[in-house]
Parts: C-alpha cells; structure tokens; sequence
C-alpha cells in the first residue's frame, strides 16, 4: 500500500534567518523551524543529512515545549516530524521504526491534549495509530486491533466535522452567489500549496508578531471535497487492515457504507478516479478474506474475487502488485492451494515489471514469491525456482532505493550460502534482521534460517577463540 498522504499545512515567514542563540519558548520554535527547512532541501539529494536536520529540529521543538508545555504549534511539528521520519527508509532503521513509531503517536495525543478539536491533528493521530498497528500485527494483535478501532472512530470524527465543514462553505457560498458574488464552488487543494518539502508547518489560524523585524503567518486551509476524499481512502486503507484481523458483519457493513461515500467522488473528482478505483480494489479483497474468515465464503469465492474484482481498466503495476499480495495471503491460508496462488502471484508480479521496468520493489517482491514457490513446489522445480529469484534478487540490487538494496543483496546471499557459499554478507545484526522477517513472511525456511544463525555463531566463537 502506497505511503498515505500526511495532513500538512505551511508555515509561512517573511522573517529573515534567524542567528541569535534560542533562548524563549519562541525562539526555539524558530529554530526548529529552520532545521526542518534545511532537512527539506536537503531531502531531494541526500537523505541522511536531511534526517539529521530533522532531528535537530525535533529536539527544539522539545526546548520550546520544555519553556511553553502548550506552545501547539512546536507540538504539531514535533509530532509531525517524528511520524515523517518513519515513513522515510532512508532515515528510520527497522530497529528505529517502532519506538520512534511509539514516540509519534505519545506525541501526537499530547498535541490533541492541547488542541483536541483540530481536524489536521485528528487525522494525522489517526494515521499514526494505523501505521503502529500495521507493525504490531504479528507481535502484538489484540493491541494492533485496539489501535485500529482507535483510528476508525478519529477517522469517522474527522469525517464528521469536514462535512459539516464544508456543508456550512457550500450555504454561504450560495448566499454569496445569489447576492451577486462569484462562486467559490470550483475552488480546491489545487490553490493550496501542499508540498511539505520547502517549509516547515503548523495547522494554527492565527497570526503573530514576534518582534519588529518579524512576522509569522499561520494559514488555515479550507475543508474541499478533495481533502473529504483524502479522509475516506485513509479511513478505508485502515479498515483494509482491520478486516482481516478482527473480522466481523459490523465491520463489513461500515466498509460498504464508507466505501459506496468514497465512490461517489469519481463524479465530482474525476482527476482521482484512478485512486478511487484501486481502493476499492483493495476493499473488495479485504472484505473477501474477512468473509473467508467469518466462514460466509469458500477459499474458491476468495479467489474468484481476487480476479473478478481485479479493476480491468487500470493496468499498473500498483494494481498488479495488489493482486500478487491478494494471492499470497490466501496461499498462506489455504495450504493446498499455494502452489497455484504463488504462481498467479509471480504472473501478476511479471506484469507489474512489464509496465514499470525499474521499480526494484517489484523485482525484490517477485524474488521473494520465487522463494516461496520453491519450497511447496515439486522437487523437480525447486532449484530452478531459486535459480529464478536470485535473478530477480539482482535487478532488485540495480533499480531499488538503498533499503531495498541491501533486503535483495541480503536474500541472495542467503541463497548462495545454501548453495555451499560464505556467510560474510549474512554477519550483521542488520542482514540477521532481515533473514528474521523473510522467515515471519513465510519467505525463508524457519528451519535453514536456524541452521544458518548456528553456523554464524559457531564462527563468532572460533574467531573468539582464536584471539
């Protein structure tokens, strides 16, 4: 699922640089101010040192705070940073990942604590609990699940008062008309500059002079039948997540509803009917499996709704590689129909290659469905299947960012050591971290991951030994 769209607003100066040494609650809200928008230009060519800027930012929004415990605007972009850093590879290790994730949302519900009725702060909570949740579902599911209701009723909150919002926009905007005002009824997010990598942000609607020389302009953006929609795909990729881990005819019912409101945006917003229709593919798979589990449909309706509900007229490879996840799950389910479903997968994942020849995150997932053909295969067909995801291993190591580099680099040493090679590239607690999340995603065998993990500690021993 492609990284959501995080709720932003620009924080807008006029001021010039600020020089002296922070020293009020302002002053450190400044400069972290400024850190941001150095790690923002940063971002583009160098990602470590952006997140360094971020942190240093971060860690002034702290000072503000520790001046100025209600000080909302540091809060918001603490926490906003904080969750940033987590949706970035590059700048969250995986051992990173969920303790910052953790120190995100404590962060986010304190923001509400000072501010509890701000939707952008509603939402964006809502994102976090989401995001925590789809990390915990294997290690901690009943608090996956909590978090996930959690997002559902912010979410539907938000919903709530944007429609509210923008229904009371619509009654004076017709008022306006009728007096003979032009209507604002065409107006969307498309006047709003809403790139968050020039500037730092804060969600305020007021404005403040903080000395002669400088000015601060806070700018509330109004609620559009666009960011409505933002809030129900986010809203519907949470249920997605929810559905399969906590099924039941409740849930099923508040994702049609849910789902039938985000359709009837395809009218009106016709430049994201594409999004729209890819989320309602992955509702219809979602609710599948939570039928499936609910015993309302056989393992052949799931499948048959993967292919069926498949959106035709929207061949990407984002789509295509939905579907190859759709077949993996159900493999995972239904033991005696892997084979086939790994296969439809690997089909699906060489169409996605097909349309977007350089995406390594397609290569990387096509290596490890390979993998996972070759071990419910015949045996006749398991080395060429290995055979085959090293290839795809290897484009995954020329096309993908650095973080998919080194998974692919990693998984295809762990095949040549299986083939009787060295483990030098298998030593670090980092490639260990990988081999341990290939064998919970079902990619490794649990019992060679072992067998490699005594031949590693064997070694350290010897070299141990030896010194």
């Amino acid at each position: 699922m492609p990284v959501p769209k995080y709720h932003q607003r620009r924080f807008h100066t006029n001021s010039k640089k600020h020089k002296k040494v922070p020293e009020t609650a302002e002053d450190f809200l400044e400069a972290g101010i400024e850190f941001e928008e150095s790690g923002d230009r940063w971002k583009a060519g160098d990602r470590q040192k952006a997140a360094r800027f971020y942190r240093r930012a971060i860690e002034q929004y702290e000072q503000c705070l520790k001046i100025d415990s209600t000080q909302f605007d540091a809060a918001y972009n603490k926490a906003r940073l904080e969750y940033k850093l987590t949706q970035e590879p590059e700048m969250c290790t995986k051992l990173e990942l969920l303790p910052l994730l953790e120190t995100a949302l404590k962060s986010h519900m304190e923001v509400l604590g000072i501010e509890r009725e701000n939707l952008d702060a509603i939402f964006n909570t809502a994102q976090v609990h989401t995001s925590l949740a789809e990390q915990l579902t294997d290690l901690e599911k009943p608090r996956a699940v909590s978090l996930l209701n959690t997002a559902c009723q912010l979410f539907q909150e938000v919903l709530s008062k944007q429609r509210a919002k923008f229904a009371s926009y619509s009654s004076v905007d017709a008022i306006d008309t009728e007096a003979g005002g032009v209507s604002l009824a065409g107006v969307d997010d498309m006047m709003i500059d809403d790139d968050a990598e020039t500037s730092a942000q804060t969600p305020s609607s007021t404005k403040d002079e903080t000395d002669d020389n400088e000015e601060y302009a806070h700018i509330e953006v109004p609620v559009t039948e666009s960011t409505i929609l933002d809030t129900h795909l986010e809203f519907l990729a949470t249920l997605c997540t929810l559905l399969p881990l906590n099924p039941s005819p409740s849930l099923l019912q508040t994702t049609s509803d849910i789902l039938t409101s985000t359709q009837s945006f395809s009218t009106s917003l016709p430049d994201r009917a594409k999004e729209i229709t890819l989320t309602s593919y992955q509702v219809h798979l979602a609710a599948a499996e939570c039928q499936f589990r609910l015993g309302m449909h056989t393992a052949a309706d799931w499948a048959a709704t993967i292919s069926k509900a498949f959106p035709t007229g929207l061949k990407t490879a984002e789509a295509y590689s939905i579907k190859s996840d759709a077949h993996i799950t159900l493999a995972s389910e239904v033991s005696e129909m892997a084979f086939a479903h790994l296969s439809f997968a690997s089909a699906a994942l060489k169409e996605a290659s097909k349309i977007q020849q350089t995406a390594g995150n397609v290569y990387l997932a096509w290596g490890d469905v390979e993998l996972m053909r070759s071990r419910v295969a015949p045996e006749a067909h398991r080395i060429t299947l290995k055979k085959n995801a090293g290839v795809y291993y290897r484009a995954a190591m020329k096309l993908g960012d650095a973080t998919e580099k080194f998974e692919a680099m990693t998984k295809e040493a762990f095949l040549k050591w299986g083939e009787g090679g060295g483990t030098e590239l298998l030593r670090s607690k980092a490639a260990q971290e990988v081999i341990a999340e290939a064998v919970e995603e079902g990619v490794i065998d649990r019992d060679e991951a072992v067998c490699l993990a005594g031949v590693l500690r064997a070694q350290k021993e010897g070299m141990m030994a030896e010194v």
